[in-house]
This record gives structure tokens, C-alpha cells and sequence, in this order.
């Protein structure tokens, strides 16, 4: 008989972009019937085309509305009750939290990973209360809590929000070889008269996109046969998101070239 996985996220984004090859493989192996909980985005058709999606309706990304909260708690009790998973892996400080405090109720076995720590650690003293707070309850039920980094690791630790025998490392959540195969590159000219530098990321200030433009005009200034590259959507919804006026500034004023958010990034990557 098939074990059923859940994979809660804050978007369906990040399942399909980050997720999917994991989603699938244990999908493929034919032991696990996987399905995604997340709430609707462009990219919710993208997983309804794979798995059973159930969308979340009260997950708010950058709120911190209480009640919309406990709501969420209680609609996430509901799924892991009528789902009944042997398994819900979460992602996100929102899911890994109150998710977690919605699976303990309900009785379900859980693991978290947590792919960064996010803008809630880099705003201030008070949100960064609240989030080492809230990590230090949510984190207490999971089976398993995983870090991508050593940093990250023991700020859980030296903080005491997790105990340091529940949490380790992972490194990297996998990426599909043959999809990235440096290969695919030969099918892709070079453009041999230019030097072409690249950033991949959501304009995101904590990306470090200012940077980027900044060094590309003096470094254009110096050497004219370069070229810049960033690709990635605005996520104006963002705390960190660059003001939208200062990313039209630069478009008309930088030697940065801005494609926005791409499905598929590896022609970019094989020009630069």
C-alpha cells in the first residue's frame, strides 16, 4: 500500500520551481502518493497537471494578521485530518510553524526544512523576536529539522530554537543533472565579442540586485564590450522587493538588461 506525502509551502512557486523533482521522483518509484498543499498562483495549473493540489486560502506570505493566522491553523488541521498523510514536509517560517502546530494536533508526523531564514531575521529586533518565537514552538514537533547551511545551523542552535540532535544539514535539495547538463550549452552560441555577467534572483535588495547595478556601471564604464544580465520577477509583494520607481530608473539609466521571470533560466546561464 502507498504512503501518502504532503509538501506545504507558502506558494505553488516554490513547489514547482524548487519541489518538483523531488515530488516526482517519489511519485515515480511508486510508493508514495504525493500531493501539494500551497496557495493558488500562475504556477498552481503547472502542479495540478502532476499531483492532487489542495489550495490554501489563508496563507498571507508577509502578514502578520493573527487572526488570518489562526485560521490558517485551523485550515491546515482540517487537510491533515481529512488527508490523513504519513508524512507532511513543510517549507516557509509560516508552514513550519503553524504547520507544524496543526499536525501536532491533528496527530501527523512532520518534517521541516528550512531553506533560509528570511527577511523576518533581517527587519528589526521586534520581527526577529517574533520569528526566533515562533520557530521555537513550530519547531519543537517535527520528526527532522534540515538546514542548508552551517550558518544557519547554529544560529538554530545558539539561539536554542532547535535542539542540536533533531537538526542537520542538507546539502543542496537537488538539482536535475541531466536537466542542467553543461552540454545543453553546445546547442547555444556564445557570444565570443562580448564578456557577459549574470544574476539570477528576485530584485530583492537582500540578493544584493543594488550591487549588481552599482558595480555594472563602473565596470561598463572600463570595459564597453560587457554586458549585464539579471533575471527575476519584482516580487513587489516582498518586504525587501527595490522600489518599483527605482527599478524603471534603472532600466532607462543602467547597462543592465532586465528579462524578468524566466521558466527556464539555462539559456541565460550557458551565455554568460
Amino acid at each position: 500500500m502507498k504512503k501518502k506525502v504532503l509538501f506545504v509551502s507558502n506558494d505553488s512557486w516554490s513547489l514547482f520551481n524548487f519541489r518538483m523533482g523531488m515530488m516526482k521522483y517519489l511519485r515515480d518509484i511508486g510508493k508514495f502518493d504525493v500531493v501539494a498543499v500551497a496557495p493558488v498562483d500562475k504556477y498552481t495549473e503547472e502542479l495540478k497537471r502532476e499531483f492532487k493540489f489542495i489550495p490554501l486560502k489563508n496563507l498571507d506570505r508577509k502578514g502578520l494578521n493573527p487572526v488570518k493566522d489562526f485560521l490558517l491553523i485551523l485550515e491546515l488541521i482540517s487537510i491533515f485530518r481529512k488527508e490523513k498523510p504519513d508524512l507532511s514536509i513543510h517549507f516557509s517560517i509560516k508552514v513550519n510553524t503553524y504547520g507544524s502546530i496543526a499536525a501536532k494536533i491533528a496527530g501527523i508526523k512532520v518534517l521541516s526544512i528550512v531553506a533560509g531564514l528570511g527577511t523576518a531575521f533581517n527587519k528589526g529586533f521586534i520581527l526577529s523576536f517574533i520569528a526566533k518565537n515562533l520557530y521555537r514552538i513550530g519547531l519543537k514537533v517535527p520528526e527532522k529539522v534540515f538546514v542548508l547551511n552551517s550558518e544557519d545551523l547554529n544560529f538554530f542552535v545558539r539561539n536554542k530554537i532547535v535542539n542540536k540532535n533533531k537538526i542537520s544539514i542538507l546539502p543542496g535539495e537537488g538539482v536535475n543533472s541531466k536537466k542542467y547538463d553543461v552540454k545543453i550549452c553546445n546547442k547555444i552560441p556564445k557570444e565570443k565579442d562580448k564578456f557577459i555577467f549574470l544574476q539570477v534572483s528576485r530584485l530583492l535588495v537582500s540578493k544584493g540586485v543594488v550591487e549588481f547595478v552599482e558595480a555594472a556601471k563602473k565596470i561598463k564604464e572600463k570595459y564597453p564590450f560587457t554586458e549585464f544580465y539579471i533575471v527575476g520577477g519584482t516580487d513587489y509583494g516582498n518586504p525587501e522587493a527595490v522600489n518599483e520607481e527605482v527599478v524603471k530608473r534603472w532600466k532607462k539609466q543602467s547597462p543592465v538588461h532586465f528579462v524578468g521571470e524566466q521558466k527556464d533560466v539555462r539559456p541565460f546561464l550557458c551565455k554568460a
